[in-house]
């Protein structure tokens, strides 16, 4: 096998990873935890399922990271098409990684408000599952 198909098959198939965990995390989690007009019911469900409201954060890193690969992958198959044009695809990936890392701390925010850490001692706990579904929703966009 020529370096060239080599290359795309690594670069299909890391593209293929990075896209396994999205309908997981964006489609199936959304529906398991969000229960819409009831915040306390929404963070009662975190709460009762903490390991897979976790495994929907780590799936969503993963995928993230492998991004990052893919977007080298590609960069060093079509550079010699159109360096220009391959290093602008590169740099949107790159910029586009630590954007979902940052996404992310809203779930992580929303769990931690689901278990209890208190912003200070003047909230309740309806308050505090309210801003467990504000989180919800700045993740969602």
């Amino acid at each position: 096998m020529n370096s060239t198909k080599k290359a795309a098959r690594v670069a299909g198939l890391l593209y293929f990873l990075s896209s396994l965990p999205a309908p997981f995390s964006l489609l199936y989690l959304p529906s398991v935890f969000m229960v819409m007009g009831d915040a306390t019911a929404t963070a009662n469900k975190i709460r009762t399922s903490e390991l897979l409201f976790r495994t929907g954060i780590v799936a969503e890193l993963v995928s993230a990271t492998i991004f990052i690969f893919m977007g080298l992958a590609f960069y060093r198959l079509l550079k010699g098409v159109n360096k220009k044009h391959a290093l602008l695809m590169l740099t949107l990936v790159l910029v586009s990684v630590p954007i979902s890392f940052l996404n992310e701390l809203n779930r992580v925010a929303a769990l931690m408000l689901s278990n209890g850490a208190h912003i200070s001692g003047a909230l309740d706990q309806r308050q505090l599952d309210a801003l467990v579904t504000a989180f919800l929703h700045l993740h969602e966009g």
